[in-house]
């Protein structure tokens, strides 16, 4: 049975979303940006190791793979965009 989630596919649109690059993202989860890279192409990715991605871009497992996933990808971006605008309003207010 295939999954409709494709976890590669919802990194890279997370990663466009928040303009974090392969370098920053690697960073942020302690491994090499070739790591990053061959997560970015992956179809099949351990659950512990995206809920970690997830968590550096400040969003829960399940709304970084609505990003992957091929019925919901377009809603679910522009939800996180309008959200992230959102925080990044207050911030600026703060």
């Amino acid at each position: 049975m295939t999954s409709r989630f494709k976890p590669g596919r919802a990194i890279q649109v997370a990663q466009t979303l928040l303009d974090i690059d392969n370098r920053t993202l690697a960073k942020q989860l302690g491994c090499h940006e070739m790591t990053v890279c061959r997560m970015r192409g992956a179809d099949d990715i351990k659950v512990n190791k995206l809920a970690e991605v997830a968590d550096a871009f400040g969003m829960s497992l399940m709304e970084l793979l609505s990003l992957g996933d091929d019925n919901e990808s377009e809603r679910s971006s522009v939800a996180v965009s309008q959200a992230r605008q959102g925080a990044h309003q207050v911030e600026r207010l703060g």
